[in-house]
């Protein structure tokens, strides 16, 4: 890629991080997007719906309120299969690629999706040490994209996104300390290595409930919906090696 080729991405990028308003992250972002077919997005925050740090969630997006109102304030969000794609992915990914991967409750969602003509997309994972997992999702009528155009995409998502989560002033509320007791932190720790509670009990010496029950107290600690996204948010805060 040459100079003149690079111009636009790198003029976005400008404009994203030298943004002191929401939408001064936000619209940079979207008119380098709309060439390429995108046209809906969806910027947030991944936390437990049902937790009191759901109040806090940094969420930006022009997603049809039927869906929005699915996935948040009904707590189906951890339904989708993108966002639970999301939670075991660190790369860019296709919304192609989620369903194939994990559409077991998806189904529903994709086809109320579609009414709204988001038939494609991609998913742009976001993790930084001492904030909540999240990611950009923008959806399109029809995609065909290359691999260039992609690489560029994340490197707009990425700015956005970090310019938004310094804006939304949010790093601050969900660096709080979090304590985890030994046994926590060991459950969390052995899970990340792929261990099932029952071999975790025999390795740790106590009963599987125990282990359970650590499993459970560290996933409300860390507002964790599931043991994967408790792993990832343990990792991120750099509270267990990866």
């Amino acid at each position: 890629m040459n100079l003149l080729d690079a111009q636009p991405i790198l003029d976005t990028l400008k404009k994203i991080d030298n943004a002191t308003t929401v939408d001064g992250a936000i619209a940079p972002l979207m008119a380098f997007a709309k060439p390429l077919g995108f046209n809906r997005f969806l910027i947030s925050q991944l936390i437990n719906p049902f937790s009191d740090a759901s109040r806090h969630i940094m969420q930006h997006t022009n997603w049809p309120e039927e869906i929005l109102v699915d996935r948040f304030e009904k707590g189906n969000v951890y339904k989708d299969p993108i966002v639970r794609y999301g939670i075991r992915s660190r790369h860019p990914f296709s919304w192609e690629q989620a369903y194939a991967y994990d559409n077991r409750y998806g189904s529903a969602m994709q086809n109320t999706a579609r009414d709204y003509s988001m038939n494609d997309g991609f998913m742009f994972p976001m993790r930084r040490p001492g904030s909540p997992d999240g990611g950009i999702s923008l959806a399109a009528e029809r995609l065909d994209i290359s691999r260039n155009e992609i690489a560029e995409m994340q490197l707009a998502c990425a700015h956005s996104y970090y310019r938004l989560e310094d804006l939304h002033m949010n790093i601050e509320q969900s660096s709080e300390p979090v304590s985890l007791t030994p046994r926590e932190i060991d459950v969390l720790q052995f899970a990340a290595a792929g261990k099932t509670l029952w071999e975790m009990s025999k390795i740790m010496n106590v009963s599987e409930a125990a282990a359970k029950d650590a499993a459970k107290r560290a996933r409300n600690k860390l507002n964790a919906v599931n043991i994967t996204h408790a792993v990832s948010t343990a990792i991120a805060r750099d509270l267990i090696l990866p």
